[in-house]
């Protein structure tokens, strides 16, 4: 993140003072513009706790899977039909949990790339803004230093943020630097279409000079933005969501976006904004690793499925341990197999209700 403050300080350097107004020429940051960027870098902070919170509710279904598993384990009964659906039912279970402890696992890795792919492209959010605030002298007047203007972009700027405000309550907000040990909303809270879309549609991050109201950042010589033979050819903050490359005479910003552009399907152009690119499709990838862990073998165990189950190699193998479910049942499951597999079906059923009626009436270990 340092490398910000490097730049920023070249640039300084490189700078001429000029007390003539520049309508063509670049001002400060608008915070209007930045501030949609903003409520990103405020999501990908909450991210992580959200994720994480998804992840202990998929532990929740696991500690009660085992909780049926130990009720089976405890359950008996002396009759053949019985012992067979309860070994059955036991490979199932066991077979389920494997599944769901591997989802799991992946889920697990998800979420700690999208975590810390997020809190990086943030953290460079947070120390951009942070860098023009400190670099905003005054809050208003022409001859002020003003790299975080309060005008939209486009306009003249007229005032700024003080470094010595606050920027809570302000249209930057979101990146005040932080990261929330918990947080309240839920993944449908964060990230949103509408605030990607905001992002998206940015055109304008830059306000107009006024006077000798300018900003180092953006101004190396009268009139002209990054001025070609200066020095510095292209420079990049915020991780590259904001780029700005060297121009001939006093040509306008060969880029006035937040770097944030989507190609299809919720998929963002990394070719814009590598870590921010990166940041939101790891938390796509980790939102959805996380809608698919479920029991699904074992909760799609019901009487009235045995046609839907009677392919299932897991199943097959379970009801009938000597035999090899590719070689023996090519065809799956035969209609004569279905008492049997109503056997473990109603086991399962009668064990899910026995559960439910231990868990509501007050702790299961006791019992």
């Amino acid at each position: 993140m340092n490398v910000i403050f490097l730049v920023a300080s070249a640039v300084l350097l490189a700078s001429a003072p000029d007390a003539a107004d520049d309508a063509t020429g670049e001002g400060g940051f608008s915070m209007q513009a930045l501030g949609k960027a903003c409520k990103i870098s405020e999501d990908l902070k909450h991210n992580p706790s959200v994720l994480l919170a998804e992840l202990q509710t998929k532990l929740e279904i696991l500690d009660e899977h085992r909780k049926l598993q130990d009720l089976l384990a405890a359950t008996t009964n002396c009759t053949t039909g019985f012992q067979e659906a309860k070994e059955a039912l036991s490979v199932i279970l066991l077979q389920a949990e494997r599944q769901l402890l591997k989802d799991y696992k992946t889920e697990t890795a998800d979420v700690l790339k999208a975590a810390s792919a997020g809190a990086y492209w943030a953290g460079g959010m947070d120390e951009f803004v942070a860098t023009t605030k400190f670099l905003t002298t005054g809050d208003d007047g022409p001859s002020e230093v003003i790299c975080l203007a309060k005008e939209r972009g486009g306009a003249k700027t007229a005032t700024g943020l003080k470094h010595t405000e606050t920027i809570d309550q302000s249209d930057v907000a979101g990146c005040k630097p932080r990261l929330p040990t918990s947080s309240s909303k839920t993944a449908a809270q964060i990230l949103q279409d509408s605030t990607l879309a905001d992002a998206q549609g940015v055109n304008q991050i830059y306000t107009l000079v006024a006077a000798s109201a300018r900003c180092p950042l953006t101004k190396v010589a009268s009139g002209a933005y990054h001025k070609a033979g200066s020095g510095i050819t292209k420079t990049a903050f915020a991780l590259g969501s904001i780029t700005m490359t060297a121009q001939n005479r006093n040509a306008a910003p060969t880029s006035r976006s937040l770097g944030l552009k989507v190609r299809a399907n919720g998929v963002y152009d990394d070719k814009e904004n590598t870590s921010l690119a990166d940041a939101l499709s790891l938390t796509r990838s980790a939102r959805k690793a996380s809608s698919g862990i479920k029991l699904t073998l074992s909760e799609t165990l019901t009487g009235e499925r045995f046609d839907n189950n009677k392919n299932v190699h897991t199943i097959i193998q379970a009801m009938y341990p000597s035999k090899s479910a590719a070689a023996d049942f090519p065809q799956g499951l035969p209609a004569e197999a279905k008492p049997r597999y109503d056997n473990v079906a109603k086991l399962y059923k009668n064990l899910k209700g026995k559960l439910q009626a231990m868990k509501t009436e007050g702790d299961f270990a006791a019992k």
